[in-house]
């Protein structure tokens, strides 16, 4: 695993790194505040700069093999960098991706007003639901790194360690 890490790092620095340019934010947190819902959506934007010469926000992944382009093009995640860096002109996933000889996978996309639309209604009702006690479990590979795991597998306990709870307008 090290060696392939080694590896991975190696040809981002060689390989990817010169493709970009004008790096505007790392890291970058943001908060925004959607008038259909009375919570503010927050969360953090790996990349944001120029991939190729063009504005770019990035989101930088690890997997064991390829992505498929719906991956890519369903994001929430990616909809809702877009949301929060409007004057970006696509969204990228920058995978890692750790197979026998490592890669780098680049999968871009652009947001046209008709889906950031369609995710601020998901957002909506989602928020809605959450706010009514009503969870649903989506179990797949992603609940090894979810938050609410704990409330999935009703463990009480943990979800009084980890979560915050946020008390009612």
């Amino acid at each position: 695993m090290r060696q392939k890490g080694i590896a991975l790092l190696t040809k981002f620095l060689d390989e990817e790194v010169p493709r970009l340019g004008n790096v505007t934010a790392i890291e970058q947190s943001f908060a925004l505040r959607i008038t259909s819902l009375h919570l503010t959506l927050v969360g953090v934007i790996d990349l944001v700069a120029e991939l190729d010469d063009v504005r770019t926000v990035i989101d930088f992944k690890t997997a064991v093999s390829a992505y498929q382009d719906h991956d890519v093009q369903l994001s929430d995640q990616l909809t809702a960098y877009q949301l929060a860096e409007p004057e970006a002109q696509q969204v990228a996933l920058c995978v890692f991706v750790r197979t026998k000889e490592p890669r780098i996978d680049w999968y871009l996309s652009a947001r046209q007003p008709a889906h950031l639309a369609e995710y601020l209604a998901k957002a909506g009702v989602v928020a809605h639901a959450i706010g009514a006690g009503h969870f649903y479990k989506r179990p797949g590979r992603w609940c090894s790194y979810c938050d609410y795991l704990p409330v999935c597998l009703w463990d009480q306990e943990k979800v009084r360690e980890t979560l915050v709870q946020v008390a009612p307008r």
